[in-house]
């Protein structure tokens, strides 16, 4: 990696600038929380299949994307079980749609509010579970460190959670 390469991947995650970002999302959240609760929306359940965009920062789209493809198509391994509670039916269906997802997060490919509640539960598993996901190789494999990771994470929590 080039010196100026290396210094805008360092400045892309930066522990305080990402802290920042994690706070304007919960915010953000928060700010939909109350729009919808006084419109007696929350807790409904909206439409899996509504294509949904979401706007997500750079860090939080290269995050999602090394969950999605170098964790699960790395250390982590796709089970019938996991598969199952992302909502396929089974490893060999969520395989098949990894790169799919992967385009989707890039913004290349819509994506539906269901395309994005799966995305969001595999890389939560990608990143935290040393059971189910890569948590141990997390840093190698990707080059994220976990405190970083962990902003990025909570800071996408609170942009999807809500679609």
């Amino acid at each position: 990696m080039s010196s100026d390469a290396q210094k805008e991947w360092e400045a892309l995650w930066n522990v305080e600038g990402l802290r920042t970002a994690r706070e304007a999302a919960y915010r953000g959240a928060l700010a939909r929380v109350r729009s919808r609760g006084e419109a007696g929306e929350v807790g409904r359940r909206r439409p899996e299949n509504e294509v949904v965009t979401p706007e997500l920062a750079q860090a939080e789209v290269i995050f999602l994307r090394q969950a999605i493809g170098c964790i699960w198509g790395g250390p982590a391994k796709m089970t019938d079980e996991v598969a199952a509670l992302l909502g396929y039916e089974d490893k060999a269906a969520f395989n098949q749609d990894q790169e799919r997802l992967e385009h989707c997060v890039a913004g290349a490919l819509p994506a539906s509010r269901g395309d994005w509640r799966r995305v969001l539960l595999a890389a939560e598993l990608a990143f935290a579970s040393y059971e189910l996901g890569g948590a141990w190789d997390w840093e190698t494999v990707t080059g994220i460190n976990e405190e970083a990771a962990i902003l990025v994470l909570r800071a996408v929590q609170s942009k999807l959670w809500l679609l």
